[in-house]
């Protein structure tokens, strides 16, 4: 939806489709890092609550592990599911396009040493330092 929402307010206002694309990344950046540490996290729970043998969430044979499904049901966390990407792009594309056009951007992408070492509030999705 953010990449079809940029293009159709950047045909009409003459901006280039290579602007448009710069502001798609750069609207979806710091959510798409923060769903796939969460990912990342979910995963990690997973496989350190299971018998310390098996090596990979991949290769768990369910039918021979007691089971409790509550333990295996994924967060749906209503800051990603409920969130309205149109929306979000709308009020935001021509604010990033002027900061596209002065070179300032770096505020909209975390630093590669927070994406490293992140940890993400599921229930907020705040991107913090990793809980050691």
């Amino acid at each position: 939806m953010t990449i079809a929402t940029c293009i159709e307010l950047a045909l009409p206002n003459n901006i280039k489709i290579s602007e448009a694309m710069k502001a798609y990344e750069l609207l979806r950046y710091n959510r798409t890092v923060a769903t796939m540490k969460i990912g990342e996290q979910v995963r990690d729970v997973l496989i350190s609550s299971f018998h310390s043998n098996l090596q990979r969430w991949h290769k768990i044979d369910l039918s021979v592990l007691p089971i409790d499904d509550d333990k295996l049901r994924l967060p749906h966390n209503p800051w990603i599911v409920d969130f309205d990407a149109e929306k979000y792009a709308r009020e935001r594309f021509f604010g990033v396009i002027e900061d596209i056009r002065k070179g300032n951007i770096d505020h909209y992408k975390y630093p590669r040493h927070v994406i490293d070492n992140a940890w993400v509030n599921l229930d907020t999705g705040e991107v913090t330092e990793k809980k050691i």
